[in-house]
């Protein structure tokens, strides 16, 4: 995956709140130190810290401006489905963000499942007319995450 289509799910994932301002600035670090040359926006992300997370999100939006929302759908998924494997905590961020994506319509035809504009719901028990447990919601979640990445996997 090329560099600015990862900056660009960063991005996307610290804007969503998926991702943390500390994991943000540490895969600038790694990059800064990986490259000879390392684009001054990644730099930028390095320092973030102390700069905080709205700067952070400003300078990888414009390292990754011109990206396509949808060239990165299949990734984007990918990379919620390993956030919410190694932090459950994060299911309600990355619900949120699947419910927000499916009534923006970013989705394609066939990646556009039912179960999009419901799963938020599932971590939201004043919303829901089904409340699951949260073991059940984060289940229900991971089902949701596969389906889709799935639906937007080439076929064979």
């Amino acid at each position: 995956m090329q560099l600015k289509q990862r900056a660009e799910i960063v991005r996307r994932g610290l804007s969503a709140g998926y991702w943390t301002l500390s994991e943000a600035v540490a895969w600038a670090d790694g990059i800064v130190e990986a490259e000879i040359q390392p684009p001054i926006q990644v730099i930028e992300v390095s320092l973030a810290s102390r700069r905080g997370v709205d700067d952070a999100i400003a300078q990888l939006q414009s390292f990754t401006d011109g990206i396509a929302a949808d060239d990165l759908l299949r990734e984007t998924v990918a990379n919620m489905q390993a956030i919410l494997q190694s932090d459950p905590t994060r299911a309600r961020a990355i619900a949120q963000t699947l419910h927000g994506m499916a009534l923006q319509g970013i989705f394609p035809s066939q990646a556009d499942l039912p179960e999009l504009y419901t799963v938020a719901y599932a971590f939201d028990p004043e919303e829901a007319t089904w409340a699951p447990s949260g073991a059940e919601a984060l289940a229900y979640l991971f089902e949701v995450l596969d389906k889709l990445h799935r639906a937007l996997s080439p076929a064979l």
